[in-house]
């Protein structure tokens, strides 16, 4: 990864241990949310990656100073069910509020960047938090289309929403269409519910399996995560007022 700023851990007043990293001048925010496996030193290189393109870039930690082995999926499961979703949107808001009372992000659009857990919470904040959200990114997001109204895990299907038809931020969707765990069923269902409620999005799918742009060499697929980045960035610059020149930095 290249990039020219870099993140900082900071506590917030109300706990809350963000990674944070911005441009000296005013900025849009995005506020960056992780996997499952909690707030490590992958999500500070996001975090700066993602402020070096101009934005001011925080990631709050979901799981309150937990951090899961990557081998460890019941572990990551368990953390998963244990921040729950309105826990998760109160960070989210908590967070834009202090985003907003900093001298780069006063008066500034806000942009959600979900992965995996994170892009289902996107999704999630973006209907919750309605007009406070200008866009939102969910990448590979599991469950948001999953069928019926009750996930795997119990949990209420984002996409079966009462309130999606008032969704106002610009979406944007990507997925691997090799990813085993979210299959095209489950992207055809997001692509159907919204253009029933017309609601504007895009949905990008790459030859590549679930969690393709983290780097972890079990993961990564460089080649897609470069592409998945230059589309998100052009999404977010669409869909923000006062954005700044995209940078020629690249994901790597």
């Amino acid at each position: 990864m290249t990039t020219g700023i870099k993140a900082q851990r900071l506590k917030l007043d109300s706990g809350v241990m963000i990674s944070v990293a911005a441009p000296a001048e005013k900025a849009p925010i995005v506020v960056i949310l992780h996997e499952a496996f909690g707030l490590n030193g992958h999500w500070d290189d996001v975090v700066s990656h993602v402020a070096s393109h101009g934005f001011f870039a925080v990631a709050p930690d979901l799981f309150q100073g937990r951090v899961i082995d990557y081998g460890d999926m019941p572990g990551a499961m368990a953390a998963v069910a244990a921040c729950g979703d309105d826990g998760s949107v109160g960070i989210i808001k908590n967070v834009i509020q202090w985003a907003h009372q900093q001298p780069q992000g006063v008066g500034q659009p806000v942009g959600l960047l979900g992965f995996c857990m994170g892009g289902r919470l996107a999704f999630i904040g973006a209907c919750e938090l309605g007009q406070q959200v200008d866009v939102a990114v969910c990448c590979y997001g599991g469950g948001i289309g999953a069928e019926g109204t009750t996930d795997k895990r119990g949990r209420p299907v984002p996409i079966a929403r009462n309130d999606i038809a008032a969704l106002s931020a610009g979406l944007l969707f990507i997925y691997g269409n090799q990813d085993a765990h979210i299959p095209p069923a489950e992207h055809a269902r997001i692509v159907s519910k919204l253009g029933e409620h017309q609601r504007p999005f895009a949905l990008e799918t790459y030859p590549a399996g679930h969690g393709f742009m983290s780097d972890r060499p079990a993961y990564y697929h460089p080649a897609c995560a470069r592409e998945a980045w230059r589309e998100i960035f052009s999404h977010l610059l669409r869909h923000m007022e006062a954005a700044p020149p995209a940078s020629t930095a690249d994901y790597q």
